[in-house]
Order: C-alpha cells, then structure tokens, then sequence
C-alpha cells in the first residue's frame, strides 16, 4: 500500500503532520471555542479588507485554520502523485 511504498521517513513525516495538524486545531477550537457554528454570514456591509482579515482571524478562526489545512493537504498530495518513481 501506500504506506510501504513510502517506507519509515514517509512514516515519520506523516506522524509528524498528523501532530501539528492536531496542535492547530486544538489551538482554533480553544480561540474560539464552538461559538463558530451561530455566526451569521457576513454581511454586506463588510467591505474592507482589513474587516475581512478582523472576521477570518476571530470569528470564522476555525474555518480559516480548516481550509488552510485543507490546501496544504492538497498541496502535499500533488506533489506525491507528481513525482516520478526512480
């Protein structure tokens, strides 16, 4: 599998992302803690950008700290699928 063909670095690597990944949401959640699910969506009075930064690092934290990791996510599996085996 998938596992083997990475052998005990990969392995390391994947422990070491899982931890930090953990670390980050556990950080988002004790920021904001779960007041995230009643926000209102932004509003169209919300036209600054520096308004938008204020909501994506208070109020919508969570959102922000999961769609980063998302993409990093991302970002690591296509590079995986990219590379050529030797």
């Amino acid at each position: 599998g998938l596992l083997a063909a990475l052998g005990p670095r990969g392995l390391k690597i994947g422990v070491v992302l899982s931890v930090v990944i953990g670390i980050e949401i556990v950080w988002a959640l004790s920021t904001v803690g779960l007041a995230w699910f009643a926000q209102d969506p932004a509003s169209a009075s919300v036209s600054s950008v520096a308004l938008i930064g204020v909501a994506l690092f208070t109020r919508h934290a969570f959102a922000f700290e999961a769609t980063s990791i998302l993409i990093l996510v991302a970002m690591v599996g296509a590079v995986v699928l990219a590379r050529k085996e030797h």
